[in-house]
């Protein structure tokens, strides 16, 4: 008797330590879950008056128990005058066990706005759907942005459009909270980024293939970006030996196969520099576009279509691969040894 009920005893204090640590954990949910709902008025509150304005609806909040799920309706996010982003739904998923993570999703009409100074045309994008994630350092800073998104239409004044079906990509940031990045470090920023069936207007490249399969891309920045504007930032990037690591790029348009990797930088003028090895097929259907394009002279394409087919694997006759070095140079693309094609230089404001 005495033994039942000091097993009673116990279940009983089992289940009241249950039931108090399910309140605490309810009560903490509920304070966790008040305090994103609040810091996102205050965002909204804190922002009205300056160049950045964040905008939304109603948020309603739920996942309990395991973890939080934000959904927002009508968000809107205004950079000065150049930049509006603004979808019907975002949906935002916080995890209790991994607070420095969180993904979301975007639903309905998705698009984005770029407004050029002095000018009533703009820059449209819209996007069917889009998703990702982000992850934060132990300080709270931004440490990787992951996003994909698909079915996307970009309009380009006057008359221009781009269109593609999924654009993925990721990116780290290794920057150490007080600690300058050098180079031995790794990269100060990786990006991988993956783009199918791009379509480009005729106008911009007549002749040419209009869809593009595949653009697929890996590089890695090293050197730090200090400064106060863009070109200051450029200058002391370069001053300080910064460099662009292009690990793998990766393009199928038409029936031209190329694959690459190699060094990417600015010069004194800040005007590019680059140092790539190839493997390319397809060749010379391109080179014939482009000649018929008007992109390149006949003679060009004569003398690139020869220096290709001495290059050519004769292994793969089939397939006429090559492997051959691209620069750039003194504002000039290089074949191998050949000045291929002029590149406008740049002017940094």
């Amino acid at each position: 008797m005495a033994i039942n009920q000091l097993n009673r005893k116990r279940i009983v204090i089992f289940l009241a330590v249950i039931a108090s640590l399910a309140t605490v954990y309810y009560c903490g949910w509920m304070y966790i879950a008040f305090k994103i709902e609040s810091g996102f008025s205050n965002l909204k509150e804190k922002y009205i008056t300056t160049d950045l304005q964040i905008k939304h609806k109603d948020i309603e909040i739920s996942g309990f128990p395991w973890g939080w799920c934000l959904k927002i309706e009508r968000p809107r996010l205004k950079f000065k005058n150049v930049f509006l982003w603004t979808t019907s739904l975002l949906k935002i998923n916080l995890k209790s066990w991994d607070y420095k993570s969180f993904e979301f999703q975007t639903f309905g009409s998705h698009e984005a706005h770029i407004y050029r100074k002095n000018s009533p045309k703009h820059i449209k994008a819209k996007m069917k759907s889009g998703v990702g994630q982000l992850k934060l350092d132990q300080f709270g800073k931004v440490q990787e942005f992951n996003f994909s998104v698909k079915e996307n239409t970009i309009q380009i004044p006057p008359a221009n459009q781009i269109r593609f079906k999924k654009l993925s990509g990721s990116l780290i940031l290794n920057k150490k909270h007080g600690i300058k990045p050098v180079t031995h470090q790794g990269p100060l920023v990786r990006l991988e980024m993956d783009l199918s069936s791009l379509v480009i207007p005729k106008t911009l490249l007549p002749k040419m293939e209009d869809e593009i399969a595949e653009i697929k891309l890996s590089t890695g920045l090293h050197g730090s970006l200090e400064g106060s504007n863009l070109k200051n930032i450029l200058t002391n990037w370069t001053k300080n030996g910064g460099v662009i690591e292009i690990n793998k790029m990766i393009l199928n348009w038409g029936k031209l196969n190329f694959f690459g990797n190699g060094t990417f930088a600015l010069d004194e003028n800040l005007q590019p520099i680059a140092a790539l090895s190839a493997k390319i097929t397809g060749q010379n259907a391109t080179i014939n576009s482009m000649v018929v394009g008007g992109l390149i002279k006949a003679s060009t394409g004569m003398l690139l279509k020869f220096i290709t087919n001495a290059l050519a694997n004769k292994k793969r006759a089939k397939n006429q691969e090559i492997k051959i070095s691209l620069a750039v140079q003194d504002s000039f693309l290089y074949l191998g040894p050949i000045k291929f094609l002029k590149i406008p230089k740049i002017r940094w404001k």
